[in-house]
């Protein structure tokens, strides 16, 4: 296999696709051409679209090296129940002998006022990229979550370079990139044949794109941030999805230029993760943060074993009472869907409950982060249930702050729609219509 950014797992079928880690090409079709720099394996449809997916079941028109399908079969999302825990507050969480500057981004993490930006892990995006950074550096989050590729990583330091000087301001967030230890639903894109689309079909995709990453054309790859929705709303199930996973060595060489790196682990990845630690874990070791973004991983039992596993991978790298990177636990709650109803937001707490008591049971260190679902609902939601931190308290059943990717890029769709000029730069008119639209929703966790 060729040394490259991306690569597949040997026992995946593979095939080749003109995907680069800068540019893209539109529609995404001809997988006979080979591309110098990357290597992608296609699963479809999805495995792990079933989390969050409105429809799907086994039977479908296209199958994948698994014999793996999807229809549309209508499936109605679980409501999750929500119940305070009654234990976890009797075990305090480890101990925590740091005290970060007042102002800076990990003073926001010890006080539960860390506020994450998720640009998408899978979006190339690089022009609305950089206005986002602009526009919520300006703001004042503690942290900007960015594609692991070089140029999404430039496009992104010229934002936040962008914000501080919009608004005068010395506060610059952490910049972070994601990667994945094994398949996971962030790591992907959609993809059709244009020519296989019926003449009469009212192109439902179209209409569900967040990204609005689907033309006449096809799909246009670096708008597509692989959220799925397009899959199951397909009426002749034509669209499939292209996974892929970083080359550790690329990561590490990313990881150079970035503050921190987020790691996604799914349901059973714990050996993927290792061997991922196991080659990025020194460079890892000279960051500021270091994230695990995970999904429910099954009961307590399960959860709390995957948790102990990761901590014991990690920990001769990452120390909390030490010089090295501060540890980021992420609930991943309800992927990528924040944007569509206040009502996601419950799973992320509920999840992120569940999560931090198993911490504080194990007396594995680190904050609790939410995300997957987040939105204008969540801090909210936080208060209700008393998980809000007060002051520089460190409680055990408190989060250190939320991460808001699909919502917070909608409210700067909707403010800043047909507004940008030819080169993609904001007006200040326009810049400060963002700004106001983004303040609200930082505020919420900042005030």
């Amino acid at each position: 296999m060729k040394t490259s950014p991306f690569y597949a797992a040997p026992s995946q079928h593979l095939l080749r696709c003109p995907f680069t880690a800068c540019s893209f090409l539109s529609p995404f079709t001809g997988f006979e051409k080979m591309a110098n720099l990357c290597t992608v394996f296609i699963v479809s449809p999805l495995s792990s679209f079933a989390s969050f997916s409105p429809r799907y079941n086994q039977a479908s028109a296209f199958r994948g090296p698994q014999n793996q399908a999807v229809s549309k079969r209508p499936r109605r999302p679980v409501k999750a129940a929500f119940t305070r825990c009654s234990h976890a507050s009797a075990i305090p969480p480890a101990p925590s002998k740091r005290n970060a500057p007042t102002g800076s981004p990990l003073h926001s993490l010890e006080t539960g006022t860390w506020f994450k930006l998720i640009c998408g892990a899978s979006s190339h995006d690089a022009p609305s990229i950089r206005n986002l950074c602009a526009v919520y550096t300006a703001v004042g989050v503690d942290c900007i979550d960015v594609a692991c590729d070089l140029a999404i990583v430039r496009a992104a330091r010229k934002g936040i370079a962008e914000g501080i000087m919009r608004r005068q301001s010395s506060h610059s967030p952490f910049l972070m990139v994601s990667v994945n230890a094994g398949t996971d639903p962030h790591f992907r894109k959609a993809s059709f044949a244009p020519s296989a689309c019926p003449p009469e079909c009212r192109r439902p995709c179209e209409k569900v794109c967040p990204a609005d990453a689907i033309d006449l054309s096809g799909v246009i790859i670096d708008l597509c941030y692989g959220c799925g929705r397009c899959v199951p709303v397909c009426p002749p199930d034509i669209i499939r999805t292209l996974e892929y996973q970083h080359d550790p060595r690329f990561v590490s060489a990313v990881l150079e230029d970035v503050d921190a790196v987020e790691i996604h682990v799914g349901r059973g990845q714990e050996a993927e993760f290792r061997e991922l630690w196991m080659q990025i874990g020194d460079v890892a070791s000279r960051l500021k943060v270091v994230a695990v973004s995970l999904p429910d991983l099954g009961g307590d039992a399960a959860l709390a074993a995957g948790l102990q596993s990761m901590w014991d991978v990690m920990k001769t790298h990452v120390s909390d009472t030490g010089n090295g990177p501060r540890l980021i636990w992420q609930a991943d709650g309800r992927p990528m869907s924040g944007d569509i109803g206040r009502g996601t937001a419950k799973a992320a707490v509920f999840l992120g409950k569940r999560v931090r008591e198993a911490l504080n049971v194990a007396r594995i260190p680190g904050e609790v982060q939410l995300a997957g679902g987040t939105n204008d609902a969540t801090v909210p939601l936080m208060q209700a249930n008393g998980l809000r931190r007060v002051g520089h308290a460190t409680t055990s059943e408190s989060f250190g702050g939320i991460a808001v990717g699909g919502y917070a890029r909608k409210i700067q769709q909707e403010a800043l729609k047909d507004v940008c000029g030819s080169d993609g730069n904001l007006s200040s008119q326009d810049f400060e219509k963002a700004y106001q639209a983004a303040k609200t929703l930082v505020d919420g966790i900042k005030a």
